[in-house]
């Protein structure tokens, strides 16, 4: 029986034992009062029961009706909690997600992120994570992980992407270098003691330091660290040179005391992108948060 019956002749149940009146109860379904008035034959033929009898003060509900009423309504709002799992309300969500970003991702994303989340969404909660590739791959593939967001060029295929940026390296030294002062030449940079950032499951640490590894380095790579955001004070405090994304240089405060110069040697500029599985890619929430992510990055 349930699989002959039209669900909106459950719709229009509801509204005519709500309003008690035909024409309304079919404005608010949105039928015409002829319709309506075919659809409630149909229910009585489904029923065998008239449901709604005519009197002066409108229609009057039988005993069955009254019965099919509550369970109607039940059934309704059943049906409405599973479209509204579907669904994804910002200001009305509790829910928590993971991104895997490295210390510069934090650093420059995270304020404004969370300045925007906290404004549409406020039950809304960030988390980031720095899991090694393997894992990384294993995270957005069970969901554990949201989004990634940084420079990954060994996800595989089955990770939709999409570019947010397009960086380069520049060269940080302290403003009381005793050697490199106003330009800093090729033979400087290959004489000077190094120091490099090689984030877990980043590959930018490792593709400079195979650089320096296969230059005619004559200094060395004197300190290796897990995060970008070490180097500047590293850097600050001794005679060392650090090699690093541009977007980080940009955004230290002149009281650093630094000074940043253009590589002097080749090193590709890269892209820094937005990955999230394909088990997810209509997923309403994580389409909300690349959304966010993404107008962050065309602000720039």
């Amino acid at each position: 029986m349930i699989r002959g019956v039209d669900f909106n002749l459950l719709l229009l149940f509801e509204a005519i034992y709500r309003t008690r009146n035909l024409s309304a109860a079919g404005r608010a379904v949105g039928i015409s009062p002829s319709a309506a008035s075919h659809a409630l034959a149909r229910l009585r033929s489904v029923f065998n029961d008239p449901l709604f009898v005519r009197i002066p003060r409108g229609l009057e509900p039988t005993p069955l009706s009254d019965r099919l009423a509550k369970q109607t309504t039940t059934a309704l709002e059943a049906v409405s909690a599973i479209f509204d799992q579907v669904a994804f309300e910002p200001h009305r969500e509790h829910r928590t997600f993971r991104l895997a970003m490295t210390d510069i991702g934090e650093h420059l994303l995270l304020p404004r992120l969370h300045e925007r989340v906290t404004a549409e969404a406020p039950g809304v909660r960030i988390e980031t994570c720095a899991p090694p590739l393997h894992l990384l791959h294993e995270g957005l593939e069970s969901g554990e992980v949201d989004l990634a967001l940084g420079f990954f060029p060994q996800i595989r295929n089955a990770m939709r992407q999409l570019r947010v940026k397009t960086s380069k390296y520049v060269c940080l030294v302290r403003n009381e270098h005793p050697v490199i002062r106003d330009a800093l030449s090729l033979e400087q940079y290959l004489d000077a003691s190094h120091a490099i950032a090689a984030p877990a499951g980043d590959q930018r640490g490792e593709i400079l330091e195979r650089t320096l590894k296969h230059a005619p380095l004559r200094g060395q790579i004197a300190i290796k660290v897990l995060h970008f955001l070490a180097l500047p004070h590293l850097v600050a405090n001794s005679d060392l040179i650090a090699t690093v994304p541009s977007r980080l240089a940009e955004s230290l405060h002149p009281s650093w005391n630094l000074r940043t110069f253009d590589l002097p040697l080749e090193l590709p500029r890269y892209d820094v992108k937005l990955y999230w599985h394909e088990r997810f890619h209509q997923d309403p929430g994580n389409r909300w948060l690349r959304g966010l992510i993404a107008a962050h990055y065309n602000n720039e």
